[in-house]
Protein backbone atom coordinates (compact mmCIF):
# COMPACT_ATOMS: atom_id res chain seq x y z
CA UNK A 1 0.00 0.00 0.00
CA UNK A 2 1.55 3.29 -1.14
CA UNK A 3 -0.08 6.62 -0.36
CA UNK A 4 1.15 9.38 -2.68
CA UNK A 5 0.74 13.04 -1.73
CA UNK A 6 -1.73 15.06 -3.80
CA UNK A 7 -0.51 17.57 -6.35
CA UNK A 8 -0.60 20.85 -4.40
CA UNK A 9 1.66 22.82 -6.70
CA UNK A 10 -0.95 25.50 -7.39
CA UNK A 11 -3.83 26.65 -5.17
CA UNK A 12 -6.57 29.08 -6.25
CA UNK A 13 -7.45 31.67 -3.54
CA UNK A 14 -11.00 31.32 -2.24
CA UNK A 15 -13.61 33.97 -3.02
CA UNK A 16 -11.81 35.64 -5.93
CA UNK A 17 -11.51 33.72 -9.17
CA UNK A 18 -9.76 36.63 -10.86
CA UNK A 19 -6.82 36.48 -8.46
CA UNK A 20 -4.02 34.39 -9.94
CA UNK A 21 -3.25 31.14 -8.09
CA UNK A 22 -0.26 31.11 -5.77
CA UNK A 23 2.41 28.45 -5.75
CA UNK A 24 2.81 26.09 -2.80
CA UNK A 25 6.27 24.65 -2.34
CA UNK A 26 6.23 20.95 -3.14
CA UNK A 27 8.24 20.10 -0.02
CA UNK A 28 5.76 21.92 2.24
CA UNK A 29 2.84 20.18 0.57
CA UNK A 30 4.50 16.79 0.99
CA UNK A 31 5.28 17.55 4.65
CA UNK A 32 1.67 18.55 5.34
CA UNK A 33 0.50 15.34 3.65
CA UNK A 34 2.88 13.26 5.77
CA UNK A 35 1.71 14.95 8.97
CA UNK A 36 -1.90 14.33 7.94
CA UNK A 37 -1.16 10.64 7.42
CA UNK A 38 0.45 10.48 10.88
CA UNK A 39 -2.50 12.21 12.53
CA UNK A 40 -5.10 9.98 10.89
CA UNK A 41 -2.97 6.88 11.46
CA UNK A 42 -2.42 7.58 15.16
CA UNK A 43 -6.12 8.28 15.73
CA UNK A 44 -7.16 5.14 13.88
CA UNK A 45 -4.57 3.11 15.82
CA UNK A 46 -6.01 4.23 19.15
CA UNK A 47 -9.57 3.23 18.25
CA UNK A 48 -8.94 0.07 16.23
CA UNK A 49 -6.48 -1.45 18.70
CA UNK A 50 -8.92 -0.72 21.53
CA UNK A 51 -11.59 -2.67 19.65
CA UNK A 52 -9.16 -5.53 19.13
CA UNK A 53 -8.06 -5.62 22.79
CA UNK A 54 -11.59 -5.63 24.20
CA UNK A 55 -12.91 -8.15 21.69
CA UNK A 56 -9.95 -10.51 21.98
CA UNK A 57 -9.99 -10.42 25.79
CA UNK A 58 -13.70 -11.23 25.95
CA UNK A 59 -13.37 -14.01 23.36
CA UNK A 60 -10.47 -15.51 25.30
CA UNK A 61 -12.50 -15.40 28.51
CA UNK A 62 -15.45 -17.16 26.85
CA UNK A 63 -13.05 -19.80 25.56
CA UNK A 64 -11.94 -20.39 29.17
CA UNK A 65 -8.43 -19.03 28.67
CA UNK A 66 -6.83 -18.52 32.13
CA UNK A 67 -7.08 -14.92 33.43
CA UNK A 68 -3.31 -14.70 33.81
CA UNK A 69 -2.85 -15.45 30.11
CA UNK A 70 -5.49 -12.85 29.22
CA UNK A 71 -3.88 -10.19 31.40
CA UNK A 72 -0.29 -10.61 30.26
CA UNK A 73 -0.55 -12.08 26.76
CA UNK A 74 -3.92 -11.34 25.15
CA UNK A 75 -4.24 -7.74 26.34
CA UNK A 76 -0.50 -7.21 26.05
CA UNK A 77 -0.52 -8.48 22.45
CA UNK A 78 -3.52 -6.31 21.63
CA UNK A 79 -1.84 -3.13 22.84
CA UNK A 80 1.42 -4.19 21.15
CA UNK A 81 -0.27 -4.82 17.80
CA UNK A 82 0.61 -1.32 16.47
CA UNK A 83 4.29 -1.94 17.26
CA UNK A 84 4.09 -5.32 15.51
CA UNK A 85 2.72 -3.85 12.28
CA UNK A 86 4.65 -0.55 12.29
CA UNK A 87 8.09 -2.02 13.04
CA UNK A 88 7.65 -5.00 10.72
CA UNK A 89 6.49 -2.78 7.85
CA UNK A 90 9.41 -0.42 8.42
CA UNK A 91 11.84 -3.35 8.37
CA UNK A 92 10.32 -4.69 5.16
CA UNK A 93 10.81 -1.23 3.62
CA UNK A 94 14.47 -1.42 4.67
CA UNK A 95 14.31 1.24 7.42
CA UNK A 96 15.66 -0.72 10.38
CA UNK A 97 16.28 2.51 12.30
CA UNK A 98 12.57 3.29 12.34
CA UNK A 99 11.61 -0.31 13.16
CA UNK A 100 13.98 -0.71 16.11
CA UNK A 101 13.52 2.89 17.20
CA UNK A 102 9.79 2.27 17.53
CA UNK A 103 10.41 -0.75 19.79
CA UNK A 104 12.92 1.07 21.99
CA UNK A 105 10.88 4.26 22.17
CA UNK A 106 7.64 2.43 22.91
CA UNK A 107 9.25 0.36 25.69
CA UNK A 108 10.59 3.54 27.27
CA UNK A 109 7.31 5.44 26.87
CA UNK A 110 5.25 2.62 28.41
CA UNK A 111 7.04 2.66 31.77
CA UNK A 112 7.74 6.40 31.94
CA UNK A 113 5.18 8.48 30.05
CA UNK A 114 2.20 6.06 30.15
CA UNK A 115 2.77 4.88 33.73
CA UNK A 116 3.46 8.47 34.76
CA UNK A 117 0.20 9.81 33.30
CA UNK A 118 -1.76 6.99 34.94
CA UNK A 119 -0.10 7.72 38.31
CA UNK A 120 -1.05 11.39 37.99
CA UNK A 121 -4.70 10.36 37.74
CA UNK A 122 -4.75 7.95 40.69
CA UNK A 123 -2.40 5.94 42.89
CA UNK A 124 -0.93 2.92 41.06
CA UNK A 125 0.15 -0.09 43.14
CA UNK A 126 2.44 -2.89 42.02
CA UNK A 127 1.67 -5.54 44.63
CA UNK A 128 0.89 -8.55 42.43
CA UNK A 129 3.39 -11.36 42.89
CA UNK A 130 3.01 -12.22 39.20
CA UNK A 131 3.81 -8.68 38.08
CA UNK A 132 6.83 -8.48 40.40
CA UNK A 133 8.03 -11.81 39.02
CA UNK A 134 7.61 -10.76 35.38
CA UNK A 135 9.18 -7.31 35.74
CA UNK A 136 12.77 -8.73 35.80
CA UNK A 137 11.86 -10.89 32.78
CA UNK A 138 10.77 -7.72 31.00
CA UNK A 139 14.06 -6.01 31.80
CA UNK A 140 16.01 -9.06 30.60
CA UNK A 141 14.03 -9.19 27.34
CA UNK A 142 14.65 -5.49 26.68
CA UNK A 143 18.37 -5.80 27.42
CA UNK A 144 18.63 -8.87 25.15
CA UNK A 145 16.89 -7.07 22.28
CA UNK A 146 19.12 -4.00 22.68
CA UNK A 147 22.29 -6.12 22.81
CA UNK A 148 21.36 -8.04 19.65
CA UNK A 149 20.35 -4.88 17.78
CA UNK A 150 23.30 -2.73 18.91
CA UNK A 151 25.44 -3.57 15.87
CA UNK A 152 23.17 -5.50 13.54
CA UNK A 153 19.90 -7.35 14.18
CA UNK A 154 20.43 -10.37 11.97
CA UNK A 155 18.24 -13.33 11.15
CA UNK A 156 20.01 -15.28 13.90
CA UNK A 157 19.30 -12.51 16.40
CA UNK A 158 15.66 -12.46 15.36
CA UNK A 159 15.37 -16.22 15.84
CA UNK A 160 16.98 -15.93 19.30
CA UNK A 161 14.34 -13.37 20.29
CA UNK A 162 11.51 -15.53 18.93
CA UNK A 163 12.93 -18.51 20.84
CA UNK A 164 12.86 -16.38 23.97
CA UNK A 165 9.24 -15.57 23.18
CA UNK A 166 8.40 -19.28 22.97
CA UNK A 167 10.01 -19.82 26.38
CA UNK A 168 8.04 -16.89 27.84
CA UNK A 169 4.77 -18.30 26.48
CA UNK A 170 5.45 -21.70 28.04
CA UNK A 171 6.33 -20.07 31.36
CA UNK A 172 3.13 -18.03 31.30
CA UNK A 173 0.90 -21.04 30.68
CA UNK A 174 2.75 -22.99 33.39
CA UNK A 175 2.25 -20.16 35.89
CA UNK A 176 -1.41 -19.89 34.90
CA UNK A 177 -2.00 -23.37 36.31
CA UNK A 178 -0.33 -22.53 39.61
CA UNK A 179 -1.63 -19.01 40.25
CA UNK A 180 -5.15 -18.84 41.60
CA UNK A 181 -5.68 -15.88 43.93
CA UNK A 182 -3.30 -13.24 42.64
CA UNK A 183 -4.42 -9.61 42.48
CA UNK A 184 -3.79 -9.51 38.73
CA UNK A 185 -6.23 -12.39 38.18
CA UNK A 186 -8.90 -10.54 40.14
CA UNK A 187 -8.47 -7.41 38.01
CA UNK A 188 -8.64 -9.41 34.76
CA UNK A 189 -11.87 -11.11 35.85
CA UNK A 190 -13.42 -7.73 36.65
CA UNK A 191 -12.28 -6.32 33.32
CA UNK A 192 -13.73 -9.15 31.21
CA UNK A 193 -16.98 -9.04 33.18
CA UNK A 194 -17.41 -5.33 32.41
CA UNK A 195 -16.49 -5.67 28.71
CA UNK A 196 -18.56 -8.81 28.09
CA UNK A 197 -21.78 -7.11 26.92
CA UNK A 198 -22.16 -8.26 23.29
CA UNK A 199 -23.10 -11.62 21.72
CA UNK A 200 -20.26 -13.79 20.51
CA UNK A 201 -20.64 -12.89 16.82
CA UNK A 202 -20.30 -9.19 17.62
CA UNK A 203 -17.18 -9.87 19.69
CA UNK A 204 -15.66 -11.70 16.72
CA UNK A 205 -16.67 -8.82 14.47
CA UNK A 206 -15.12 -6.06 16.54
CA UNK A 207 -11.95 -8.13 17.00
CA UNK A 208 -11.53 -8.57 13.24
CA UNK A 209 -12.41 -4.93 12.50
CA UNK A 210 -9.88 -3.85 15.10
CA UNK A 211 -7.22 -6.09 13.55
CA UNK A 212 -7.76 -4.81 10.01
CA UNK A 213 -8.06 -1.21 11.20
CA UNK A 214 -4.79 -1.48 13.10
CA UNK A 215 -3.03 -2.87 10.02
CA UNK A 216 -4.23 -0.03 7.78
CA UNK A 217 -3.51 2.63 10.40
CA UNK A 218 -0.01 1.28 10.97
CA UNK A 219 0.73 1.52 7.25
CA UNK A 220 -0.40 5.15 7.23
CA UNK A 221 1.76 5.91 10.25
CA UNK A 222 4.86 4.35 8.69
CA UNK A 223 4.42 6.19 5.38
CA UNK A 224 3.79 9.47 7.17
CA UNK A 225 6.73 9.06 9.55
CA UNK A 226 9.16 8.25 6.75
CA UNK A 227 7.86 11.26 4.87
CA UNK A 228 8.44 13.59 7.84
CA UNK A 229 11.93 12.18 8.39
CA UNK A 230 12.78 12.71 4.73
CA UNK A 231 11.40 16.28 4.51
CA UNK A 232 12.88 17.52 7.79
CA UNK A 233 16.17 15.68 7.56
CA UNK A 234 15.54 13.69 10.74
CA UNK A 235 16.92 10.19 11.14
CA UNK A 236 14.51 7.27 11.08
CA UNK A 237 15.84 6.30 14.50
CA UNK A 238 14.84 9.62 16.08
CA UNK A 239 11.39 9.57 14.48
CA UNK A 240 10.87 5.99 15.65
CA UNK A 241 12.05 6.75 19.19
CA UNK A 242 9.74 9.74 19.61
CA UNK A 243 6.93 10.49 17.18
CA UNK A 244 6.10 6.95 16.11
CA UNK A 245 6.72 5.44 19.56
CA UNK A 246 4.24 7.81 21.21
CA UNK A 247 1.71 7.03 18.50
CA UNK A 248 2.02 3.26 18.91
CA UNK A 249 1.90 3.63 22.72
CA UNK A 250 -1.52 5.29 22.63
CA UNK A 251 -3.34 1.93 23.05
CA UNK A 252 -1.34 1.28 26.24
CA UNK A 253 -2.15 4.81 27.42
CA UNK A 254 -5.88 4.38 26.73
CA UNK A 255 -5.95 0.98 28.45
CA UNK A 256 -3.98 2.35 31.42
CA UNK A 257 -6.28 5.33 31.93
CA UNK A 258 -9.29 3.04 31.75
CA UNK A 259 -7.73 0.60 34.22
CA UNK A 260 -6.66 3.22 36.76
CA UNK A 261 -10.14 4.75 36.77
CA UNK A 262 -11.54 1.31 37.57
CA UNK A 263 -8.86 0.83 40.26
CA UNK A 264 -7.45 -2.15 38.35
CA UNK A 265 -3.85 -1.30 39.21
CA UNK A 266 -2.43 -4.77 38.70
CA UNK A 267 -4.02 -5.10 35.26
CA UNK A 268 -2.51 -1.73 34.32
CA UNK A 269 1.02 -2.64 35.38
CA UNK A 270 0.73 -6.20 34.09
CA UNK A 271 -0.34 -4.93 30.67
CA UNK A 272 2.63 -2.54 30.45
CA UNK A 273 5.08 -5.23 31.53
CA UNK A 274 3.60 -7.80 29.14
CA UNK A 275 3.54 -5.29 26.31
CA UNK A 276 7.24 -4.52 26.74
CA UNK A 277 8.11 -8.21 26.76
CA UNK A 278 6.19 -8.76 23.53
CA UNK A 279 7.68 -5.62 21.97
CA UNK A 280 11.19 -6.89 22.65
CA UNK A 281 10.79 -10.58 21.84
CA UNK A 282 7.97 -10.75 19.28
CA UNK A 283 8.40 -7.43 17.45
CA UNK A 284 12.19 -7.49 17.74
CA UNK A 285 12.25 -11.06 16.47
CA UNK A 286 10.07 -10.23 13.47
CA UNK A 287 12.21 -7.19 12.62
CA UNK A 288 15.31 -9.41 12.71
CA UNK A 289 13.71 -12.04 10.48
CA UNK A 290 12.33 -9.69 7.81
CA UNK A 291 14.93 -6.93 8.09
CA UNK A 292 17.56 -8.76 6.02
CA UNK A 293 20.30 -8.08 8.58
CA UNK A 294 20.57 -4.35 7.94
CA UNK A 295 22.65 -2.49 10.51
CA UNK A 296 21.25 0.48 12.43
CA UNK A 297 23.01 3.62 11.22
CA UNK A 298 21.59 6.18 13.65
CA UNK A 299 23.69 7.19 16.67
CA UNK A 300 20.57 8.51 18.39
CA UNK A 301 19.23 4.95 18.35
CA UNK A 302 22.11 3.74 20.49
CA UNK A 303 21.53 6.57 22.97
CA UNK A 304 17.87 5.65 23.02
CA UNK A 305 18.73 2.06 23.91
CA UNK A 306 20.79 3.26 26.87
CA UNK A 307 17.92 5.48 28.04
CA UNK A 308 15.54 2.52 27.75
CA UNK A 309 17.72 0.15 29.78
CA UNK A 310 18.42 2.66 32.57
CA UNK A 311 14.83 3.86 32.92
CA UNK A 312 13.37 0.34 32.81
CA UNK A 313 15.92 -0.90 35.34
CA UNK A 314 14.89 1.86 37.76
CA UNK A 315 11.16 1.15 37.37
CA UNK A 316 11.74 -2.62 37.66
CA UNK A 317 13.56 -2.08 40.94
CA UNK A 318 10.65 -0.01 42.25
CA UNK A 319 8.16 -2.71 41.22
CA UNK A 320 10.24 -5.41 42.91
CA UNK A 321 10.02 -3.47 46.18
CA UNK A 322 6.22 -3.05 45.89
CA UNK A 323 6.53 0.66 45.35
CA UNK A 324 3.42 2.79 44.90
CA UNK A 325 3.35 5.32 42.11
CA UNK A 326 1.58 8.48 43.21
CA UNK A 327 1.17 11.89 41.63
CA UNK A 328 4.73 13.00 42.38
CA UNK A 329 6.14 9.78 40.94
CA UNK A 330 3.95 10.23 37.88
CA UNK A 331 5.26 13.73 37.24
CA UNK A 332 8.84 12.49 37.61
CA UNK A 333 8.31 9.56 35.22
CA UNK A 334 6.63 11.70 32.56
CA UNK A 335 9.32 14.37 32.94
CA UNK A 336 12.03 11.73 32.47
CA UNK A 337 10.51 10.72 29.15
CA UNK A 338 10.11 14.30 27.91
CA UNK A 339 13.64 15.22 29.01
CA UNK A 340 15.12 12.16 27.31
CA UNK A 341 13.22 12.92 24.09
CA UNK A 342 14.63 16.46 24.07
CA UNK A 343 18.13 15.15 24.84
CA UNK A 344 17.92 12.60 22.03
CA UNK A 345 17.00 15.35 19.61
CA UNK A 346 20.07 17.38 20.60
CA UNK A 347 23.06 16.51 18.49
Amino acid sequence: MTVDPPNWKWIQPLGNSSTPPFRVDAKIGALVWSLLLIGVGVTALAYSSDWFVDGAAVLADRLSVPPLVIGTLVIGLGTSLPEVFVSTMAAVRGDLNLGIGNIVGSNTANLTLVLGIAAMIALVRAESAIVRREAPLMLGACVLMAALAWRKLTLTGGLILLTGLAGYLMLTFWLARRSRNDLLIRDVEEYTEVESRYPIWMEVGRTLIGLVGTLVAAQMLVVGALGVADRLGWSGGFVGLTLVAVGTSLPELAASIQAVRRHEDELLVGNLVGSNILNSLLVGGLVGVVGRGAAPTSDVLHRGMLVMVVSLAAVTLLMATRARFGRTSGVILASVYLASAVALGTR
